[in-house]
């Protein structure tokens, strides 16, 4: 469909895209394996009854006039969509008067209790 209809994307996903349009079958079935294993270890580690709090972005929300860093963003934020698990990003506070958010990952399937956790969050 990208080559096909050649759509405008955003800074930085075109080049994700061309990155992924050059992997081999072997590049996929390693990363697949890969991703498969960071599933794994996210759900031993946190189990049923757990979330992983961690930064929703590398700093405080930028000015309007200054660049995202968007491949720190993505290295932070990635675990969720790596292991398929749910998260949510909650605002948490400020720095220097702009927004900074945590985000907290749960084991897949794990939806309800993430959100029943940040509707109480919202409440403090």
């Amino acid at each position: 469909w990208v080559e096909s209809s050649s759509p405008e994307f955003g800074p930085g996903v075109a080049v994700r895209f061309a990155k992924a349009a050059e992997l081999t079958e072997d590049d996929r079935d390693r990363e697949t394996r890969h991703r498969e294993r960071v599933a794994e270890l996210l759900v031993e580690r946190l189990g049923d009854d757990a979330a992983l709090a961690l930064p929703a972005a590398p700093g405080p929300a930028p000015k309007p006039d200054e660049d995202l860093d968007r491949e720190a963003i993505v290295r932070l934020t990635c675990l969720a969509g790596l292991s398929r698990a749910p998260a949510i990003a909650l605002p948490v506070g400020e720095v220097a008067g702009l927004p900074v958010g945590l985000q907290l990952v749960a084991s897949p399937g794990g939806d309800e209790a993430l959100l029943a956790t940040a509707m109480l969050a919202g409440r403090g």
